[in-house]
């Protein structure tokens, strides 16, 4: 049995230390949490190498007294929290007193500090938790620790940290979202020695969501203030016209501590229900407030996630504020928004024009009326004044045009000839009783006849058909039977004296052509577009036939299977101005390592500063979409699944869905017209990407039984 050994205090140390630091990012973050609970006003964060070399975190806080510097590094060392009652209610973001230790444990530690009215501050180096140096050193009030070489006694964990732009985006991150929980304190963060950005420290939130989440995203903001209890949320929400293709923008913090908390998440979604796309996201800067008591902290080595005494309670809270907020601003229902009175959920209201996708590419000036607001007596004036449209044969019924189920319904009816010109002329009775009697007679034929080498052929003058005897065998062969046994026939060829009338049995098969000449092939249906209904929903004629045409669905089709024609890289459009696109730190590192794939898929977007990236082209066929959107659909199809042809047919998905119309849309008559010429001509447009169907039809026959005007 082995040995039971205690381990040595730096090894210990070190395995502690694993399970509070797992990159420069956790440094960060442990230090700017200490410099906010010593009151600081102002925080600088500078890193270089992606602070695994060299990171320094400064604060004007109230510093720590000389004798007690040297104490601060002990593990479980803290002035927070001082009886066990206390961790009931804790109010400070550090708590436990282990992360100046840990720090000290893998890394080379310098801390400057100076308390309020001292003489002098002091100096502490350590490294691997050995306390290398303590002295007085001349320095500003508050605190300066600078921390180089993370994990330098520990390659285990050294090897596992990745690249350095990596590690400096993670750092960014932290530093975003401490900055977001407190506006009140002006924070400065200096990346490779280059200031990225400075904090107002005014308490502005919406300025501080300017300054480090970018202009677009802040002016997409509406401000949200309720309280519900003990429970107060505030903050900002997202408009539904401004949803993401992800949940990377949403922020919940508690207490002014960053949490990633699943009850906030579902009570914001729900709250958007109704109001949004299916498949985006709403993003958020929420601040919650609640006594100490109801939450606990203490449920995470990161204190990333915290626990709700009454997790009803804060959903219903969060839940609450969003709805009002939404209802407030005009999103939920009817209000003033922007001055005007506007239904913004309603999928039937019209967007600015410039937003709007175009079904045509020069789409004429008559038609820039709506034609479907117009009234009867101005639609059939109208009517009247076009040119009238050519008329042809009509076309024949394609049974593969209907649904399954109405295909079912339609075999068993008879067709009616006054209802189709095309079809055959009925067979008068008498014709098919003789048609009948011939074929039974030419069966009895056959049975009569030898059994191993049967007749290819026979002749007869046959009778009327009243007149057919009964016996087959009285007929006689114009000549004898080739293949009779006994017969000199088997030698010679068959060749009859007189023409005979020849009875194939039995009939030899047409050979089937495998393509059709361009002479032959179908011509496409004639249509005629009435109008459409609801702005969604197309009201036309194909062939015969009443159809109902979703023009979403239907354009969505077309600009994806334009898409896949392409090949592997899509075109590419050119923009005369880059469009900038704010993205979280992960989405941009993500897109600054795939710059190819997306250059696949028709995209050039270049670094730009911060987590900002300029998108300088699109693909073609998408020129009258919204860029950002475009490349925020495809980068978020990347990232969930990069690889693969999937992920491809995914991404196209998303961008044709992006770029085409939308039910409500106002569109001419003539972007409809050519909408369903395009479905008519091309069968392949029948169901949209996502598998619904395109278009509805109706025979005559099926909407006189729904009137009930025939059984």
């Amino acid at each position: 049995m082995p040995k039971i050994n205690v381990l040595p205090r730096e090894v210990a140390e070190l395995i502690a230390a694993g399970e509070v630091i797992e990159r420069p990012a956790s440094i960060v973050k442990e230090l700017i949490e200490n410099s906010i609970d010593a009151g600081a006003t102002e925080i600088t964060v500078e890193i270089q190498y992606g602070g695994v070399r060299y990171l320094r975190v400064t604060d004007n806080g109230c510093g720590i007294s000389a004798e007690d510097a040297p104490t601060a590094f002990l593990r479980h060392a803290t002035s927070k929290v001082q009886s066990a009652s206390d961790l009931d209610r804790i109010g400070t973001l550090g708590f436990r007193g282990e992360a100046l230790a840990s720090i000290a444990a893998v890394a080379h530690v310098e801390m400057l500090t100076k308390t309020c009215g001292a003489e002098a501050g002091a100096l502490v180096k350590i490294s691997g938790s050995e306390v290398e140096e303590v002295s007085e050193a001349g320095c500003p009030d508050g605190t300066t620790i600078i921390v180089r070489d993370v994990f330098y006694n520990v390659p285990a964990r050294l090897k596992f940290l990745k690249k350095d732009i990596t590690e400096s985006n993670a750092v960014a991150s932290i530093v975003d979202k401490i900055a977001l929980s407190h506006p009140e304190i002006s924070v400065s963060f200096i990346r490779d020695g280059k200031q990225s950005y400075r904090t107002p420290g005014n308490g502005d939130l919406l300025g501080t969501i300017y300054t480090v989440l970018g202009r677009d995203f802040a002016r997409a903001m509406l401000p949200v203030s309720y309280r519900s209890g003990e429970v107060s949320v505030s903050g900002f929400i997202c408009r539904p016209m401004s949803a993401r293709a992800n949940r990377a923008m949403q922020h919940f913090f508690v207490n002014g501590r960053y949490t990633r908390t699943r009850t906030c998440g579902v009570a914001l979604e729900e709250g958007y229900r109704g109001a949004m796309m299916v498949g985006k996201f709403p993003s958020c800067v929420l601040m919650l407030e609640l006594p100490c008591e109801m939450v606990d902290v203490n449920v995470h080595p990161a204190k990333i996630e915290v626990r709700f005494v009454s997790e009803k309670t804060v959903f219903d809270a969060v839940y609450f504020a969003i709805k009002s907020t939404l209802m407030k601003d005009g999103q939920l229902g009817e209000g003033k928004a922007a001055g005007k009175k506007e239904n913004v959920l309603n999928p039937f209201s019209n967007p600015e024009k410039s937003e709007q996708p175009s079904l045509l590419l020069n789409p004429k000036p008559s038609d820039t009326e709506h034609f479907s607001t117009m009234s009867a007596a101005e639609y059939k004036k109208a009517a009247a004044e076009e040119a009238p449209q050519e008329k042809g044969a009509k076309v024949q019924l394609r049974e593969e045009w209907l649904p399954r189920k109405n295909r079912e319904n339609m075999l068993d009816v008879e067709a009616d000839p006054a209802d189709f010109d095309d079809l055959p002329e009925r067979v008068s009775r008498k014709d098919q009783q003789e048609t009948l009697l011939r074929q039974q007679f030419h069966e009895k034929a056959e049975k009569t006849l030898p059994k191993n080498d049967p007749p290819k052929a026979y002749t007869s003058e046959l009778p009327d058909a009243d007149e057919l005897p009964d016996d087959p065998s009285v007929l006689k062969f114009a000549s004898p039977h080739p293949y009779q046994s006994g017969t000199s026939a088997l030698k010679e060829p068959f060749e009859p004296k007189e023409e005979p009338v020849l009875i194939q049995m039995p009939a030899t098969p047409q050979p089937v052509r495998e393509k059709e000449t361009p002479e032959e092939k179908e011509a496409p249906a004639s249509f005629e577009v009435f109008g459409e209904i609801f702005s969604t929903y197309i009201l036309c004629r194909i062939g015969e036939e009443f159809a109902f045409v979703d023009k979403h669905a239907a354009h969505e089709r077309i600009r994806y299977n334009r898409l896949k024609s392409q090949g592997e890289t899509l075109e590419r459009q050119m923009l005369l101005s880059p469009v900038t696109v704010t993205l979280s730190r992960e989405e941009h590192e993500f897109a600054l390592e795939h710059k190819e794939a997306l250059g696949r898929l028709g995209f050039e977007a270049d670094d730009f500063g911060g987590s900002t990236v300029a998108v300088r082209s699109i693909p073609a066929l998408m020129a009258d979409a919204s860029p950002r959107d475009l490349f925020l659909d495809a980068l978020s199809g990347l990232m969930d699944r990069h690889t693969g042809v999937t992920a491809v047919d995914e991404i196209l998905h998303r961008m044709a869905c992006r770029s085409a119309v939308k039910g409500g849309d106002h569109n001419t008559r003539a972007e409809l017209e050519e909408l369903v010429k395009t479905i008519v001509e091309d069968e392949n447009v029948r169901f949209c990407p996502h598998g619904r169907p395109v278009l509805l039809r109706f025979t005559k026959r099926e909407l006189e039984k729904l009137f009930g005007r025939i059984q």
